[in-house]
């Protein structure tokens, strides 16, 4: 079973239902995921401090946007918190950097 849940961050108490929400599922059964438009640096570490408080050991990946989607709503200069909980799926991040191989990269996650 998986369950998902989009956020839109604002502040802290955002993210007030994940722990009860993530009392279930261990942190390797857990994805985290930032969308951000908002490219201010301690506003993103703000968040990510708070993400680590809450659910700490989940993996956390994230990217920059050009606009954000949440239940189909175009959004602007918003910060939109996805986090996916899984059943029987672990989850692991691995940062590959400096590669404009595609492939390289793939296998350099493949083997690592």
């Amino acid at each position: 079973m998986i369950k998902s849940l989009n956020i839109v961050y604002r502040n802290k108490g955002d993210l007030a239902g994940l722990a009860e929400e993530a009392a279930s599922y261990a942190p390797e059964n857990t994805l985290v995921q930032v969308f951000t438009g908002i490219l201010d640096r301690h506003v993103i570490q703000g968040l990510l401090s708070e993400i680590r408080e809450i659910l700490p050991g989940a993996p956390v990946i994230g990217v920059s946007t050009a606009g954000e989607i949440v239940n189909a709503a175009p959004m602007e200069q918003s910060i939109i918190v996805n986090v996916t909980f899984f059943s029987h799926t672990r989850v692991r991040a691995k940062l590959i950097s400096g590669h404009d191989d595609t492939v390289a990269a793939g296998n350099q996650l493949c083997t690592d």
